[in-house]
């Protein structure tokens, strides 16, 4: 049965974080492969992990970065000026933005303000959405769940974030469960994740503060857009649809499983994404 822990300890045999500090920021970045795209992986929920596996198989042909984010920084505003920064350090010019979750509204944001070559948007949406427009009444809750992050005992923090994680199961089989389980299981080894995990609730928290994106802010990015839409996923269709609006001849394509069918099954996921890089640039 696969183990995440075990995979992650192979993947960083091959593969280490580098320190990059901009505008006194430190971001932990993994660069590797080589080619004329570069793939930037935007995180959902602050787990960065989850791209190992994209990054194993896509570095054999393009330049891919996966990072950690400043876990002081929150304002989606802020962090789209500081990876831009980031990405004139590392000499990155027009990255294909693969994100997922709250990481393709970032990946949104930032092709709104600077140009990107691409776009791949994973189990996503955008802030035009009915998930979004909710997201305004449950504000009152925030600034508890912001305390009871910060205080409450680690050991009682990792099993309530591995027990939310299990509301997002689906069709999937026992043993991609379980080696959902084994991800999280892996992340929450680390009592540093309580921060990555609060900044990352406090970055969603502020989506709905952001103006709500235009066609034509992606106007320059015709068929340069691919969607992955999970057959289960956590959105409502029609919120999926509205993500797919806004954008000009994107691929869309339905995949595997719910919201964490990317993590589970990333082959499938990996094998759409390289049919689409191969057809489109």
């Amino acid at each position: 049965m696969r183990n995440f822990s075990d995979e992650y300890r192979d993947f960083l045999k091959t593969h280490s974080y580098k320190p990059v500090t901009v505008s006194g920021h430190e971001f932990r970045v993994i660069d590797s492969g080589s080619g004329s795209q570069t793939i930037v992986f935007l995180n959902g929920i602050d787990t960065q992990q989850e791209w190992i596996n994209y990054v194993s198989a896509l570095e054999k042909n393009y330049r891919v970065v996966m990072m950690k984010y400043p876990v002081k920084v929150y304002k989606n505003k802020e962090m789209i000026v500081l990876l831009h920064e980031l990405f004139d350090k590392l000499k990155i010019t027009l990255p294909i933005i693969c994100g997922i979750s709250d990481g393709g509204v970032l990946g949104q944001l930032y092709a709104k303000n600077y140009k990107v070559g691409g776009l791949i948007m994973m189990t996503t949406l955008t802030v035009d959405s009915a998930y979004v427009e909710g997201m305004k009444k449950e504000q009152y809750i925030l600034p508890l769940m912001k305390l009871y992050i910060k205080t409450v005992k680690f050991d009682k923090l990792r099993p309530a974030l591995i027990k939310a994680v299990q509301k997002h199961f689906r069709n999937e089989t026992d043993d991609e469960k379980a080696y959902a389980l084994s991800f999280f299981e892996c992340i929450g080894q680390d009592e540093s994740y309580r921060y990555s995990y609060l900044r990352a609730v406090m970055a969603t928290g502020d989506i709905y503060k952001l103006e709500k994106f235009k066609k034509t802010d992606f106007a320059y990015l015709d068929g340069k857009v691919l969607v992955l839409i999970p057959e289960n996923d956590m959105f409502e269709r029609s919120d999926s649809q509205k993500l797919v609006d806004i954008f000009t001849n994107p691929v869309v394509k339905e995949t595997y499983g719910g919201h964490l069918g990317m993590l589970m099954r990333a082959d499938l996921y990996i094998k759409e994404i390289e049919k689409f890089l191969s057809e489109n640039f």
